[in-house]
Protein backbone atom coordinates (compact mmCIF):
# COMPACT_ATOMS: atom_id res chain seq x y z
CA UNK A 1 0.00 0.00 0.00
CA UNK A 2 1.41 3.33 -0.99
CA UNK A 3 0.13 6.61 0.39
CA UNK A 4 1.44 9.75 -1.22
CA UNK A 5 0.85 12.93 0.72
CA UNK A 6 1.18 16.35 -0.92
CA UNK A 7 4.46 18.07 -0.24
CA UNK A 8 5.10 21.79 0.08
CA UNK A 9 6.03 23.58 -3.15
CA UNK A 10 9.56 24.28 -1.98
CA UNK A 11 10.20 20.52 -1.53
CA UNK A 12 9.61 19.75 -5.19
CA UNK A 13 12.54 18.63 -7.26
CA UNK A 14 12.81 20.59 -10.51
CA UNK A 15 14.92 17.85 -12.16
CA UNK A 16 12.34 15.05 -11.68
CA UNK A 17 9.47 14.54 -14.14
CA UNK A 18 6.53 16.89 -13.41
CA UNK A 19 8.41 18.37 -10.49
CA UNK A 20 7.59 15.57 -8.05
CA UNK A 21 9.89 14.72 -5.19
CA UNK A 22 11.92 11.57 -5.65
CA UNK A 23 11.32 8.65 -3.30
CA UNK A 24 13.33 9.87 -0.39
CA UNK A 25 13.59 8.93 3.27
CA UNK A 26 10.21 10.49 4.18
CA UNK A 27 8.34 8.44 1.58
CA UNK A 28 10.16 5.23 2.56
CA UNK A 29 9.28 5.87 6.22
CA UNK A 30 5.62 6.25 5.32
CA UNK A 31 5.68 3.03 3.29
CA UNK A 32 7.23 1.11 6.20
CA UNK A 33 4.70 2.59 8.65
CA UNK A 34 1.77 1.66 6.38
CA UNK A 35 3.11 -1.85 5.87
CA UNK A 36 3.54 -2.20 9.64
CA UNK A 37 -0.06 -1.09 10.25
CA UNK A 38 -1.34 -3.53 7.64
CA UNK A 39 0.62 -6.41 9.15
CA UNK A 40 -0.70 -5.52 12.61
CA UNK A 41 -4.33 -5.53 11.41
CA UNK A 42 -3.82 -8.83 9.57
CA UNK A 43 -2.26 -10.39 12.67
CA UNK A 44 -5.48 -9.66 14.61
CA UNK A 45 -7.67 -11.68 12.22
CA UNK A 46 -6.85 -15.13 13.67
CA UNK A 47 -7.77 -13.86 17.15
CA UNK A 48 -11.13 -12.62 15.89
CA UNK A 49 -11.84 -15.78 13.88
CA UNK A 50 -15.03 -16.49 11.98
CA UNK A 51 -17.65 -16.02 14.64
CA UNK A 52 -15.48 -16.95 17.59
CA UNK A 53 -17.68 -19.79 18.83
CA UNK A 54 -17.67 -23.50 18.36
CA UNK A 55 -20.82 -25.56 18.15
CA UNK A 56 -21.54 -28.45 20.50
CA UNK A 57 -21.72 -31.97 19.01
CA UNK A 58 -24.67 -32.41 16.63
CA UNK A 59 -27.23 -35.24 16.64
CA UNK A 60 -28.95 -36.15 13.39
CA UNK A 61 -32.60 -35.07 13.59
CA UNK A 62 -35.12 -36.19 10.97
CA UNK A 63 -38.81 -36.91 10.88
CA UNK A 64 -42.11 -36.49 9.12
CA UNK A 65 -44.92 -33.98 9.55
CA UNK A 66 -48.47 -35.10 8.75
CA UNK A 67 -51.97 -33.88 9.41
CA UNK A 68 -54.37 -35.93 11.57
CA UNK A 69 -55.89 -37.45 8.41
CA UNK A 70 -52.47 -38.91 7.50
CA UNK A 71 -51.75 -36.52 4.61
CA UNK A 72 -48.18 -35.15 4.67
CA UNK A 73 -47.57 -31.44 5.12
CA UNK A 74 -46.18 -30.78 1.65
CA UNK A 75 -44.11 -27.66 2.31
CA UNK A 76 -42.99 -25.31 5.04
CA UNK A 77 -40.32 -25.04 7.68
CA UNK A 78 -39.91 -26.75 11.02
CA UNK A 79 -37.92 -25.05 13.78
CA UNK A 80 -36.60 -26.53 17.03
CA UNK A 81 -36.15 -23.74 19.61
CA UNK A 82 -33.83 -24.61 22.55
CA UNK A 83 -35.74 -24.48 25.86
CA UNK A 84 -32.74 -24.22 28.19
CA UNK A 85 -29.59 -23.71 26.11
CA UNK A 86 -26.25 -24.15 27.91
CA UNK A 87 -24.83 -20.84 29.14
CA UNK A 88 -21.39 -21.48 27.60
CA UNK A 89 -22.75 -21.82 24.06
CA UNK A 90 -24.95 -19.47 22.11
CA UNK A 91 -26.58 -21.74 19.57
CA UNK A 92 -29.65 -20.52 17.73
CA UNK A 93 -32.65 -22.55 16.64
CA UNK A 94 -32.31 -25.60 14.40
CA UNK A 95 -34.38 -25.53 11.21
CA UNK A 96 -35.35 -27.79 8.35
CA UNK A 97 -37.35 -27.52 5.15
CA UNK A 98 -40.35 -29.83 4.82
CA UNK A 99 -40.43 -31.60 1.44
CA UNK A 100 -43.42 -32.89 -0.61
CA UNK A 101 -43.47 -36.12 1.42
CA UNK A 102 -43.63 -34.23 4.72
CA UNK A 103 -40.06 -35.22 5.61
CA UNK A 104 -37.42 -32.93 7.07
CA UNK A 105 -33.82 -32.96 8.30
CA UNK A 106 -32.59 -30.28 10.70
CA UNK A 107 -29.55 -28.03 10.34
CA UNK A 108 -27.98 -25.80 12.96
CA UNK A 109 -25.79 -22.90 11.84
CA UNK A 110 -24.88 -24.71 8.63
CA UNK A 111 -24.21 -28.13 10.20
CA UNK A 112 -26.51 -31.15 9.92
CA UNK A 113 -28.40 -31.98 13.10
CA UNK A 114 -29.13 -30.31 16.43
CA UNK A 115 -27.34 -30.23 19.81
CA UNK A 116 -28.67 -32.38 22.65
CA UNK A 117 -31.38 -30.78 24.76
CA UNK A 118 -35.05 -29.94 25.13
CA UNK A 119 -36.79 -28.04 22.34
CA UNK A 120 -40.13 -26.42 21.55
CA UNK A 121 -41.14 -27.07 17.95
CA UNK A 122 -42.83 -24.57 15.64
CA UNK A 123 -43.98 -24.89 12.04
CA UNK A 124 -44.45 -22.23 9.39
CA UNK A 125 -45.72 -22.16 5.86
CA UNK A 126 -43.73 -20.75 2.92
CA UNK A 127 -44.02 -17.00 2.52
CA UNK A 128 -44.01 -17.21 -1.28
CA UNK A 129 -47.02 -18.56 -3.21
CA UNK A 130 -46.54 -21.65 -5.37
CA UNK A 131 -46.21 -21.07 -9.12
CA UNK A 132 -49.63 -20.21 -10.53
CA UNK A 133 -51.23 -19.57 -7.11
CA UNK A 134 -53.35 -16.46 -6.79
CA UNK A 135 -52.86 -15.94 -3.04
CA UNK A 136 -50.50 -16.72 -0.18
CA UNK A 137 -50.62 -20.32 1.07
CA UNK A 138 -52.81 -20.92 4.11
CA UNK A 139 -51.63 -23.21 6.88
CA UNK A 140 -53.64 -26.45 6.87
CA UNK A 141 -52.82 -26.89 10.57
CA UNK A 142 -53.85 -25.18 13.80
CA UNK A 143 -52.24 -21.74 14.19
CA UNK A 144 -50.92 -22.58 17.67
CA UNK A 145 -48.12 -24.62 16.04
CA UNK A 146 -46.70 -21.42 14.52
CA UNK A 147 -45.82 -19.64 17.77
CA UNK A 148 -43.22 -20.67 20.33
CA UNK A 149 -45.43 -19.54 23.23
CA UNK A 150 -48.48 -21.58 22.11
CA UNK A 151 -47.04 -24.69 20.48
CA UNK A 152 -47.71 -27.92 22.37
CA UNK A 153 -44.89 -29.70 20.54
CA UNK A 154 -41.83 -30.45 22.68
CA UNK A 155 -39.01 -32.91 22.06
CA UNK A 156 -35.82 -34.10 23.72
CA UNK A 157 -32.86 -34.50 21.34
CA UNK A 158 -31.06 -36.97 20.76
CA UNK A 159 -34.10 -39.30 20.99
CA UNK A 160 -35.82 -39.51 17.63
CA UNK A 161 -36.82 -39.60 14.80
CA UNK A 162 -39.49 -36.99 15.45
CA UNK A 163 -42.77 -37.46 13.61
CA UNK A 164 -45.58 -34.99 14.23
CA UNK A 165 -49.33 -35.31 13.58
CA UNK A 166 -50.94 -31.90 13.50
CA UNK A 167 -54.52 -30.87 14.23
CA UNK A 168 -56.21 -29.25 11.22
CA UNK A 169 -56.77 -25.51 10.95
CA UNK A 170 -59.84 -24.18 12.74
Amino acid sequence: MLILLPTPADARCPDSPRGRTPAGPRLRTRRVACAGCLLFVLSLLPAVGCGGKSLPPMNPVTGKVTLKDGQPLRSGQITFHPVDPPKDTKVGPSTGQINDSGEYALRTEGQAGAPSGKYKVTLSMPMVPQAGAKEMPKAPFDMRYQRIDTTPLQVDVPAGPFDFKLNPAK
